[in-house]
This record gives structure tokens, C-alpha cells and sequence, in this order.
């Protein structure tokens, strides 16, 4: 933590001189965050999901790697 608080520094004081860095206390702000939504309304809406979180994020996975356009790194 101590090392990506300090590149956050860094990328903050390049921020200033209009240079970019990929990390800035704002953003390792958002990475540390608890980002905890209810979607309880949403489901009042839709219904219930037709796939559970796992399924969801396994479904993205295959999808990533089935994908060469997508999957290059």
C-alpha cells in the first residue's frame, strides 16, 4: 500500500505539469473505496437476473478469452 500511496504522488505531481501517470490519489482512492450498491430496485423493475454473480462473471471470462481482438495483453 505504501508503494502505490507513493506512486499516486507521483503520478499527482505529473498531473500538475500536464503530464499523464496511470495512477493519482483520486484514483487509488476509487481502487480502495467500498463501491457496495444494492440493486434490490432493480430487481423490483426487471424481475428476477436470469444468471447469478458467478455464472455472470464466468460468462464474461470465456466470452474475454474467445475474443483475440479483446484478449491481446
Amino acid at each position: 500500500l505504501a508503494l502505490l500511496k507513493s506512486l499516486a504522488l507521483v503520478g499527482d505531481t505529473l498531473k500538475l505539469v500536464g503530464k499523464n501517470f496511470p495512477l493519482t490519489s483520486y484514483r487509488l482512492g476509487n481502487m480502495l473505496g467500498q463501491m457496495e450498491l444494492s440493486i434490490d430496485p432493480l430487481k423490483t423493475i426487471c424481475g428476477p437476473q436470469p444468471f447469478t454473480l458467478k455464472e455472470s462473471a464466468m460468462k464474461t471470462v470465456e466470452w474475454m478469452l474467445d475474443h483475440e481482438d479483446f484478449n491481446r495483453d
